[in-house]
């Protein structure tokens, strides 16, 4: 029979287990559960001394008969992701188990604990350097270049699920409403395309409004990333179209304001679809501003020639 108890009472099911017993035995050996250090809508994430650098996520839903979707959704999450593990763009996972916990089966994922989230790396200070915001896109358009090429759609880039490793790099984690393109991935559970999900200040306008879409697309991760870097420079994330831009507020970002408004676009045909399109937009814009730094250049020793001639000619008079 199903547990009826709500999420919120699972977490403190939860919590109160991890308080009163404070480790339990795995395939691995006892694992020491430590303090709490994130929580999600759906999930508790501890870290643990049970070697260094490894946290536990545990799902507040309970394993029941049939299993519950949020249940088969986390499952999912370890089964389809071991193959991403080894390119070193997403958090590593060691290893997924259930637990009983008077009662109540509680499912977990065993995996590395990440230094930070990117919202707290940029919570007080704000990204304003050009090559630290270069770097940052660069690995980023990394990240999602091997997720999509995947066929997954993360459908939840946010500061928070974008975390730092203890090698200073960055890696993306929670899947948990990710899409898996069904043509290679057995589906355990059915996630509609239609279905709200994910937060309202990062994700693309179509996961917004029902019906909005038949089938994720990586220009929905797309325009997440644009909010994102966005929020790393300003604290917020671009509503309408009245808003900073970096030139105004991050002068020497200047010239990222064009990809920002190309990947934030309402309609999702109008914006920037790939990552591949991404660096080609990049790269012509890098060698439209090198071809007007040379035709500057040049005008700069035409006028330096003109102004020689005319003191040369006064000479001459």
């Amino acid at each position: 029979m199903r547990n009826v108890m709500s999420q919120q009472d699972l977490k403190s099911h939860i919590r109160s287990w991890i308080n009163r017993n404070r480790k339990f035995e795995s395939d691995l050996g006892d694992i020491v559960v430590g303090n709490l250090i994130g929580e999600g809508g759906n999930a508790l994430v501890f870290d643990s001394p049970f070697a260094e650098g490894v946290a536990i996520k545990f799902l507040a839903e309970s394993v029941s008969s049939p299993p519950s979707t949020r249940y088969i959704r986390f499952l999912e999450e370890y089964r389809n992701l071991i193959r991403l593990v080894s390119t070193g763009t997403i958090v590593p996972i060691y290893q997924f188990g259930i637990q009983n916990m008077d009662g109540a089966r509680i499912s977990y994922i065993l995996m590395e604990r990440c230094v930070k989230a990117l919202n707290d790396f940029y919570k007080n200070t704000k990204l304003v350097n050009a090559d630290e915001f270069g770097g940052l896109l660069e690995r980023l358009l990394e990240i999602l270049e091997v997720v999509h090429s995947a066929n997954i759609v993360h459908r939840d880039i946010k500061p928070q699920n974008i975390l730092l490793r203890s090698n200073n790099e960055w890696v993306l984690g929670d899947f948990g409403i990710a899409w898996f393109d069904p043509e290679i991935y057995k589906r355990f559970a059915k996630t509609e395309g239609n279905e709200r999900l994910a937060n309202w200040g990062f994700s693309a306008p179509e996961q917004v409004r029902r019906r909005a879409y038949k089938q994720p697309t990586p220009s929905m991760d797309l325009y997440a990333l644009g909010q994102t870097l966005y929020y790393c420079v300003t604290g917020n994330v671009i509503g309408g179209t009245e808003h900073p831009r970096f030139s105004q507020i991050a002068p020497a970002l200047h010239q990222y304001d064009s990809l920002i408004e190309n990947l934030v676009r309402q309609e999702p045909l109008d914006r920037l679809q790939t990552v591949q399109d991404v660096r080609q937009f990049l790269t012509e814009r890098q060698a439209n501003r090198e071809q007007n730094e040379d035709i500057h250049e040049d005008m700069k020793r035409m006028d330096k020639f003109v102004k020689e001639q005319e003191i040369f000619d006064e000479a001459l008079r």
